[in-house]
């Protein structure tokens, strides 16, 4: 997957400069090409990891975030072979309770708390983008370029409540509000079915690397890929 991301991120980049130093020359004029409602999920897995005063780590297994967002692609022209700019904001919010535990070699599971809390993430991007249209209604793409993360995560003191062991044994105190950003790159495949009065509905899978440090309450790690339903036009 790292190669993956790596060779779809130096394509879509080289791409995107060749088409700013041939901009002068190009007789197409760049327009919007496609336009992307999406719908997506990504496995959040053990993304949320806190680390209590006692320096210990504990994670707790996350379900899957949905995101919802929006793409635009600008060309420079209407053949089959087509590249341009990309540029895209998605969000994901979250209101859940998550159990985070400590085992020990000897005892096993010895210490539980349960951490309601809400999450919200804004994802930015904008880049380059490549895409091959052999017939009139299909096409596949490849997008890269930086990306931008906001997050915030909200927890009361209240929200956290001992599931097994005592006070003290996980010694969690979350910020009330903490917010953090990170910048990085993303890539991102797909294909597009195109029907004949410029409806388009596709998938996509896109890669983005980050990492949100919320301080007291904790450090969110999104690096796994997301996958996204679309629907859209294409002019």
């Amino acid at each position: 997957m790292k190669m993956l991301f790596t060779g779809v991120l130096l394509g879509g980049l080289a791409f995107a400069g060749a088409a700013s130093a041939q901009g002068a020359e190009a007789e197409d004029t760049w327009d919007l090409r496609y336009l992307q409602v999406m719908l997506g999920t990504l496995d959040a897995g053990d993304a949320w990891t806190i680390r209590d005063d006692s320096g210990e780590i504990s994670s707790s297994d996350w379900s899957d975030l949905i995101y919802g967002g929006v793409a635009v692609q600008l060309g420079s022209s209407t053949g089959k072979f087509q590249y341009g700019l990309e540029t895209g904001g998605m969000i994901s919010f979250k209101n859940d309770t998550n159990v985070f535990g400590r085992s020990e070699e000897d005892e096993g599971l010895n210490a539980q708390i349960e951490v309601e809390n809400d999450f919200l993430l804004l994802d930015v991007a904008a880049g380059g983008f490549v895409s091959y249209r052999p017939w009139r209604a299909f096409r596949v793409y490849a997008s890269a370029g930086p990306a931008l993360m906001l997050g915030t995560l909200f927890i009361e003191d209240e929200d956290v409540e001992i599931r097994r062991g005592e006070d003290g044994d996980i010694d969690f105190r979350p910020g009330d509000r903490e917010t953090d950003v990170d910048a990085g790159l993303y890539a991102r495949v797909g294909f597009d079915i195109i029907l004949d009065n410029g409806f388009v509905f596709g998938a996509s899978a896109r890669k983005v690397d980050g990492e949100l440090d919320f301080g007291n309450s904790g450090t969110v790690e999104l690096d796994d890929v997301q996958y996204f339903l679309s629907l859209g036009w294409s002019y």
